[in-house]
């Protein structure tokens, strides 16, 4: 696992004018996992054992890049001990792909001999090039269509809410609505275009109370 991006944090500071707050940060982020041991596949025919165990290169896996923002927007009413916190989290842009993952195998194991075969060149060429037999479909691999294309969504809002209010000097109730809009769009895929997702978790209410002693 591979995760590298960078950071920011850009504290805005309070407008007293309009008793309010503003920080913003976020950050783009690449993550790549792969594997770092072959891959083996008994792909059986007919529910039949194949004479040859395909075996696959390493670096199989997912990479994924990400850049997201959070507004955090707050608002004071001294008078009251009152406090109102909005959260704007942006995923500005995402996406996925597969990686790695070539339809001809390096090599095969023998059933019969359990020896390991890395194959030339040459031979896979040929392994590409040849009829789609019964040989040939126990070594190379098929994928759905769709599945080597890069997954990419739209632009997310989510919205969080908080609402706070001091009771003397040690007692404070708060009360937090996340995903204050129910804004749960259904998004297509655009690795499957027959798939559908959505994208953003549900509304949720919820209330805390401190107590200092």
């Amino acid at each position: 696992l591979v995760n590298r991006g960078v950071e920011f944090d850009l504290d805005l500071g309070r407008f007293d004018a309009i008793r309010t707050s503003f920080v913003l940060n976020g950050a783009m982020m690449e993550s790549k996992s792969v594997t770092t041991q072959y891959t083996y596949m008994k792909q059986q025919n007919a529910g039949q054992d194949p004479d040859r165990i395909a075996v696959y290169d390493k670096g199989r896996g997912k990479k994924m890049e990400r850049f997201n923002s959070a507004l955090r927007i707050t608002h004071n009413i001294p008078e009251f001990r009152f406090a109102v916190t909005l959260i704007v989290q942006t995923i500005w842009w995402e996406k996925e792909r597969n990686i790695g993952y070539d339809s001809l195998p390096i090599g095969y194991i023998s059933r019969a001999t359990g020896d390991m075969h890395f194959m030339t060149k040459s031979e896979r060429d040929d392994l590409a090039a040849a009829p789609n037999t019964t040989a040939r479909r126990e070594l190379v691999e098929s994928f759905a269509q769709g599945y080597h294309n890069v997954e990419k969504w739209k632009p997310l809002w989510l919205f969080n809410l908080r609402l706070q209010k001091d009771i003397g000097k040690n007692i404070g109730f708060a009360f937090l609505a996340n995903n204050v809009f129910s804004h749960q769009p259904l998004l297509q895929s655009t690795r499957y275009p027959t798939n559908y997702s959505r994208r953003n978790p549900e509304l949720f209410f919820g209330t805390e109370v401190t107590v200092k002693f």
